[in-house]
């Protein structure tokens, strides 16, 4: 057994899908090698963190889901072909592993650290790491680095994942609702709306953009106001929603 489908059989031993035989073999090999031992570590860190993590949703593209897919996917193509599943698996354990190892891990376990700056991350960087590392910015409140890295990682369009997709445009939608440049966060939640898994997260997200238009609305109508000469600041030249809020009792 060589260390790619070593890797694929990890997938499938956490999916209890895996024959007695297939097991001992795997960690046969795990024994021998310190790689594959310091990978599978790594996988169980990761759901040890991902069963910790409370879902906002049911929805299949939240971050617990992905490893879900992937084991999902491991059954999916082990049916289909048997004969090659440990080599075609290989890829997809090895997305799995980078992208939820470094946002959580790295998350979980080096905050200390200081993050690498933006502008080391360039168009030739892994894809993969490009939104791990956008992730991490985020969960550690570093919204322009967010923001930098996965507009990189969206930029790059591969790989063609539905369920990454879905993650890296909603992450930089909320990095530029928390940052307050609320046109960007429209925009890019109106992406949102229109991709095939937004449907799972509609009252969420419904919740999110609606607070989102609200200071948006409240933004046009600061620059509304302040754009009128002080002679003509009379309410009824004012959107309704200044009258609303005192505007009129003030004059």
């Amino acid at each position: 057994m060589n260390c790619e489908q070593s890797k694929a059989l990890m997938l499938q031993e956490r999916s209890e899908e895996l024959r007695p035989t297939a097991r001992f073999s795997l960690h046969q090999h795990l024994d021998e090698c310190a790689a594959c031992r310091a990978h599978y570590a790594t996988l169980l860190s990761i759901e040890q963190h991902l069963s910790a993590e409370p879902d906002l949703s049911p929805s299949p593209f939240s971050e617990r889901a992905i490893l879900n897919a992937a084991i999902l996917e491991t059954r999916r193509r082990a049916k289909a072909t048997p004969a090659l599943r440990s080599f075609r698996l290989a890829g997809l354990a090895s997305a799995a592993m980078v992208l939820l190892g470094l946002g959580f891990v790295l998350g979980h376990f080096q905050e200390e650290k200081p993050l690498l700056s933006a502008g080391s991350a360039t168009t030739s960087e892994d894809p993969l790491r490009l939104l791990a590392f956008g992730r991490d910015a985020y969960q550690h409140q570093r919204y322009d680095r967010a923001i930098h890295r996965l507009t990189q990682y969206l930029s790059t369009g591969v790989p063609d994942d539905p369920a990454l997709d879905y993650l890296a445009t909603l992450t930089l939608a909320r990095s530029y609702r928390r940052l307050g440049r609320h046109k960007e966060a429209l925009a890019t939640y109106d992406r949102l709306r229109r991709h095939p898994g937004s449907w799972q997260d509609q009252e969420l997200l419904a919740q999110e953009v609606a607070d989102c238009q609200r200071h948006f609305e409240d933004r046009l109508v600061d620059s509304d106001q302040n754009a009128l000469p002080p002679d003509s600041r009379s309410y009824e030249q004012l959107p309704a929603r200044i009258y609303r809020t005192g505007y009129r009792a003030n004059h």
